[in-house]
């Protein structure tokens, strides 16, 4: 999760999406102009022209030249999208619940050969894993696990979770590269024991499960992820748009 400050733009980009909402929930079916925007936002229309190229290429609305721009109300609608980058209390939020961090804990442990591929590390090197279960109030919604390659300069100590804030601030701490992108495998996972115990969920349900490896500027994997994300509160859909 995300907690720096974002840049005047990501804040006016979301400033216009929530204006769109509540577009779509009065009926409405276009946005202001860029003019109206700009005027009403108190930034420049170059700014607005970017923040809805974004928003175009997001999916939630169509710019057409002559006509103006249209709201793809099914897309503003959507609650879950897996092929947003959002933090995981966003997707709780947008599920329409408060996130709360329930648990979160350290281990030193040494690589497998699969986290050792992942990290392009070698295997029996040492690592640090980060484990959080993110729940909407009390109910366990997300388990994610993430792993980092070991560092000296890590600081644990039994205030570690009263300090933590997020992975990503983790990472700047330990002086790691600013992440850049992150490639994420989806399957379908069955509740064994252990995440019945965690999750709050009968064995053998089925569960949505990710695993993600994320890259610095230079191709480096930084981060390897493992998250597990109960559907019957969180409903993920993937956006497809049609290449003309």
């Amino acid at each position: 999760m995300r907690n720096y400050k974002e840049p005047r733009s990501a804040e006016i980009r979301l400033d216009i999406l929530e204006l769109i909402k509540k577009i779509v929930a009065d009926g409405g079916t276009r946005t202001p102009t860029e003019v109206q925007l700009a005027e009403r936002l108190g930034v420049s229309r170059t700014m607005i022209r970017d923040c809805l190229d974004v928003l175009e290429q997001d999916g939630y609305v169509n710019r057409i030249h002559g006509v103006g721009t249209i709201i793809n109300k099914d897309v503003v609608n959507t609650i879950c999208r897996l092929d947003l980058e959002e933090s995981l209390y966003d997707m709780i939020r947008h599920a329409g619940a408060e996130p709360e961090l329930l648990s979160v804990k350290y281990e030193e442990l040494k690589a497998n050969e699969m986290i050792a591929e992942k990290l392009n590390i070698e295997v029996n090197s040492n690592l640090i894993k980060i484990s959080q279960v993110i729940g909407a109030g009390e109910i366990p919604v997300i388990y994610c696990m993430d792993y980092i390659p070991y560092t000296p300069e890590f600081k644990s100590g039994e205030d570690f979770a009263d300090n933590f804030i997020s992975i990503y601030e983790l990472l700047t701490d330990l002086g790691k590269n600013e992440l850049h992108l992150d490639l994420t495998e989806l399957f379908a996972g069955i509740i064994d024991e252990e995440l019945s115990d965690i999750m709050k969920l009968p064995v053998n349900t089925p569960i949505l499960c990710t695993s993600e490896v994320a890259y610095d500027i230079f191709g480096e994997p930084e981060l390897y992820t493992e998250e597990y994300f109960r559907e019957d509160i969180l409903h993920h859909r993937v956006l497809h748009k049609k290449v003309l």
